[in-house]
């Protein structure tokens, strides 16, 4: 399956580089393929008191830090994982070619030794700070938000979703950012909350002409007792289970087994692309994503790659905005 399959014209004023206060909605129907635009406050109005939306409640920690090697050269240090209080898996930007251990200062307040390579793009490192990691970025570190977004406002807040609970993730699950408190009070379905933490899994491009050479990055995960009980419960197909971005698809469709949802703390490489079927889910909800990448591959395994370029196809005819802080799509 080649990679030309999934790409497509995005005009450039469609990536949306702040967040707006009223987005809109695509709706897809598989059934009829029929494709509404209308916006994102009909939601509620558009979801059935029977549906069981499933939302990632994991939260973005300010993953990025500023280091200086021992001769003074720059060094951008991302968290990809915590380890524990003083342990990560970390990138690490640099202008030249780096050579381990690599010993570095973060400014007055605390060092790093960049021990080992773990892949290709990750290494093991060890923090000296006198405070526990995550505390420490919470203190120091920035929010690690991507390259086109260029929003003066607080991205510890708005790059947030306003259910996040469980710190851990170096990118926010982004489908869920469209929600306000107001808005979730107001949806009389029925709400289930996972956690995926999202690393380089969900962001990292595929370099391949083949995609199915491409392989998935572990992200850590985690499914309660109560939340695979009350999915459990869900009597499908006359009540739909709707993933509110593809972590929490992804994340279901890995614990889902033997027609039940297992609760189970874990790590998923999973990627789906056209040709999976899947098992765990009646709808997704999502934000527009990249060409070429494995979150617009998923969308096509779900309604056909022919479908997806068609609705995308829709959304740029219509001035739709894409990306992070875009408007979103609705899956039926």
């Amino acid at each position: 399956m080649n990679i030309s399959e999934f790409n497509y014209h995005l005009p450039k004023e469609l990536i949306a580089h702040q967040k707006s206060k009223h987005s809109r909605l695509l709706v897809y129907k598989k059934h009829s393929k029929e494709i509404i635009i209308t916006d994102f406050d009909e939601l509620a109005r558009t979801l059935l008191p029977t549906d069981h939306l499933v939302f990632n409640n994991t939260k973005v920690i300010p993953a990025r830090l500023k280091a200086t090697k021992q001769t003074g050269g720059a060094v951008e240090i991302f968290i990809e994982r915590i380890l524990s209080d003083d342990e990560a898996v970390v990138m690490v930007r640099s202008n030249s070619k780096l050579k381990l251990p690599l010993d570095l200062n973060l400014n007055e307040h605390g060092a790093v030794s960049v021990t080992h390579q773990l892949t290709d793009q990750l290494f093991k490192a060890s923090f000296s700070l006198g405070a526990p990691l995550l505390e420490y970025l919470n203190q120091y570190g920035r929010t690690p938000t991507p390259p086109y977004i260029k929003n003066p406002l607080d991205q510890k807040i708005d790059y947030q979703t306003v259910f996040a609970q469980h710190a851990g993730s170096c990118a926010a699950p982004t489908a869920g950012l469209h929600f306000t408190k107001k808005m979730m009070e107001q949806l009389h379905c029925q709400k289930s909350f996972i956690t995926l933490h999202v690393g380089l899994g969900t962001f990292n491009p595929v370099r391949s002409e083949d995609i199915e050479i491409h392989m998935m990055h572990h992200e850590r995960f985690h499914v309660s007792e109560e939340a695979a009980q009350q999915l459990n419960h869900v009597q499908r197909p006359n009540q739909r289970v709707i993933a509110v971005g593809t972590t929490s698809a992804r994340t279901l469709e890995s614990v889902y087994l033997n027609n039940r949802y297992q609760a189970k703390e874990d790590e998923t490489n999973l990627f789906i692309y056209p040709g999976y079927q899947f098992k765990a889910i009646d709808g997704l909800l999502t934000n527009f994503h990249l060409p070429k990448s494995t979150l617009f591959m998923l969308v096509c395994a779900m309604i056909g790659t022919e479908n997806a370029h068609r609705c995308y196809k829709k959304a740029i005819d219509n001035q739709m905005r894409f990306f992070s802080y875009g408007d979103a799509m609705l899956i039926l």
